[in-house]
């Protein structure tokens, strides 16, 4: 699970307390390494958004907990895989109590 996670990403939707924040963002990428997660910038709230991460064990289900200083992105998130076959991209929905984030998986060396 953690392989899966680990690359760039595009926002493809966030909300934080019901409210949409898409428009928000000044760069919808999100990169993830081994531990670390850079989130992307939102106007008018805190502008560093480099954050740790990692799976959450106990769940049946994918999860990860984000441990950020920015309040939108911090907390544990179920993790929803989706692969489309007619663009092959890796779909993914990370959802916690108060955010929701719809990701698409960017490939950087495409066939």
């Amino acid at each position: 699970m953690e392989d899966k996670m680990i690359g760039l990403w595009e926002v493809q939707e966030l909300s934080f307390q019901g409210q949409n924040y898409k428009d928000s963002i000044r760069i919808p990428i999100i990169s993830i390494d081994d531990d670390k997660i850079i989130l992307p910038e939102i106007e008018d709230l805190h502008p560093l958004n480099h954050a740790n991460w990692d799976v959450i064990e106990y769940s049946k289900t994918d999860s990860i907990r984000i441990i950020s200083e920015n309040k939108m992105f911090n907390g544990n998130y179920m993790i929803l895989y989706t692969q489309d076959s007619n663009d092959e991209l890796i779909h993914c929905s990370l959802i916690s109590k108060q955010t929701t984030l719809i990701l698409n998986k960017i490939d950087l060396f495409p066939e």
